[in-house]
């Protein structure tokens, strides 16, 4: 039976942002997310490195239907607080769960996300703006 995958080492945006500094955060990365205590990702070419299909293990591709992101709102306070969580780990969850993986590689995700702050700056939406991309 195909199934949706979403590994937490990726896809529970909830877990706090490892590296998460600046005035511009506001106190963010001390309150918003999980307290799990399990990982804590950031934006890098790390946290880009997996795959989809190889989520369940080997030879079991056919049984991933799709990718899902989740976030519990437990120690989500404001809509900043979701947006800092969710920017711009969200992209690269869609990124993986929607591209080709020769195509979906760290450098290309890299070059793409540093197009997005012109628009999440436009919306004012509060983003981690992490170091490992150079923002445009």
């Amino acid at each position: 039976m195909p199934v949706i995958v979403s590994p937490l080492s990726h896809c529970y945006l909830d877990v706090p942002l490892r590296g998460a500094v600046g005035r511009s955060l506001g106190g963010r990365k001390g309150r918003a997310g999980s307290a799990s205590g399990f990982i804590h990702p950031r934006p890098s070419p790390s946290s880009f490195d997996w795959e989809p299909a190889e989520a369940l293990g080997p030879g079991r591709a056919a049984h991933v239907a799709g990718v899902e992101a989740a976030i519990w709102p437990e120690t989500i306070s404001d809509f900043d607080d979701l947006c800092f969580l969710l920017l711009p780990r969200l992209a690269g969850v869609a990124h993986k769960g929607w591209s080709d993986p020769q195509v979906a590689t760290w450098t290309d995700h890299r070059d793409r996300l540093a197009r997005h702050r012109r628009l999440w700056v436009q919306d004012g939406l509060t983003y981690f703006r992490t170091s490992t991309v150079d923002w445009l």
